[in-house]
């Protein structure tokens, strides 16, 4: 979903097109028999003060980035196939052990046999190589700190289907993902992480109606199941939620929900995580090259990484808010600034998070192949955990061309 959606299973829009947003410069492409190419690489410098994101022996390094992209679209009728494929390779030269390699590469498709229905399907496969601090703790003192690349590959499947019957619309999702995670390199030696390997499955029904040309209410439920090599993590749960939307109202839209979640975890110290749920996301056009956007959510997650005060790794509710605008007063400059709050209540165990991230991304356009890339992000956790919290400052700046 781009993000300027609303949901999966949302209704789809009045007009396929936003007119309160200024359109963007097109992309012709490669033509290739009746599909379109569009490749494109990144490649730039990149600082970090806190690569290992920890709380004590930073580690500051600078890096390099290089990152090709290839994508490609078939849209004939009511068919459009998108296949995708990606790399991300960071490397730190004085900190080697920190070099990460990212990857990605899926196919979509979207089959619209009438105007009042709507097939969805996706496949994806995700590597990501996040570089994360070992502690060799003893009596609770770090001796030592190193960075190491903590690397799950993922496999994700989804498909959905969507149905208008007049002035009443009805969805249907199921999606599976598997996850597995690579050995990790300790202060003193390699540690295995097959016990985080996981299948999760959720399946999604909303049914819903309009209420005026511009306003829909509608229900939801969703269901999930969620299996650990190492049992303990594996739970059950559901999640319900009514709510309304708007597909435009003046300057507005977006939706907002209220309802009720549980998840049933294996561990008996653990047990059954409840709470109930209050979310939506809203967006607001104030002129035609600004767009803001609110959203609030909550969820139960599953198996983190254990800690001191965490040895079980047990999960957490999370209360994510984030805001976020976007700025193109130009067909040549855009930029986006973020900002977020996240609060994790640990089950099982006192400790308690609380994140606060920002950070602004822009492009300039050189010319219609070359575009001046740069960012900034900082980030703020507190936490109950001794070795939870940290202050991380990041930048970038490179260069983007699209053939």
């Amino acid at each position: 979903m781009s993000e300027d959606a609303l949901a999966l299973l949302a209704p789809v829009q009045h007009r396929s097109a936003n007119p309160l947003l200024r359109p963007g410069r097109e992309y012709r492409g490669v033509p290739v028999e009746s599909w379109m190419l569009y490749p494109s690489i990144i490649a730039g410098a990149t600082f970090d003060d806190n690569l290992v994101w920890s709380r004590t022996n930073r580690i500051a390094a600078p890096g390099v980035r290089l990152a090709p992209e290839l994508v490609a679209v078939r849209d004939v009728g009511a068919s459009k196939t998108t296949l995708f494929g990606s790399v991300d390779a960071r490397i730190y030269p004085s900190v080697g052990r920190a070099n990460t390699l990212s990857a990605r590469a899926g196919v979509e498709q979207i089959w619209t046999p009438t105007h009042d229905l709507t097939f969805k399907g996706k496949l994806e496969y995700d590597r990501t190589a996040l570089a994360i601090s070992s502690n060799f703790v003893v009596n609770n003192s770090v001796l030592s700190t190193i960075a190491s690349p903590l690397v799950d590959d993922k496999v994700k499947a989804e498909i959905a289907v969507q149905k208008t019957f007049g002035r009443m619309f009805a969805g249907f999702s199921l999606d599976a993902a598997a996850t597995g995670y690579h050995a990790f390199e300790t202060s003193t030696g390699w540690a295995p992480q097959s016990y985080r390997n996981s299948r999760v499955e959720t399946a999604t029904l909303r049914v819903g109606g309009w209420m005026t040309p511009t306003l829909y209410a509608f229900g939801e439920a969703s269901g999930n199941a969620r299996d650990y090599t190492n049992a303990p993590y594996a739970s059950k749960g559901y999640r319900t939620v009514v709510g309304v939307g708007s597909d435009r109202i003046s300057l507005f839209r977006g939706e907002i929900y209220a309802g009720y979640q549980q998840q049933f975890y294996e561990n008996y110290v653990i047990g059954t995580g409840s709470s109930p749920v209050i979310g939506g996301q809203i967006f607001w056009y104030p002129t035609r090259w600004i767009t803001v956007r609110a959203a609030l959510d909550q969820s139960f997650t599953d198996s983190n990484l254990p800690t001191v005060s965490n040895p079980g790794g047990y999960p957490n509710k999370a209360t994510t808010a984030r805001l976020s605008a976007t700025f193109r007063p130009t067909k040549d400059f855009s930029a986006t600034w973020r900002a977020s709050y996240e609060r994790s209540t640990y089950l099982a165990t006192t400790r308690r998070d609380d994140g606060w991230r920002t950070g602004v991304e822009a492009g300039y356009q050189l010319t219609h192949s070359m575009e001046l890339l740069g960012a900034y992000e900082f980030s703020k956790v507190y936490s109950t955990d001794a070795f939870g919290g940290y202050t991380r400052n990041s930048v970038s700046l490179g260069m983007k061309y699209r053939y």
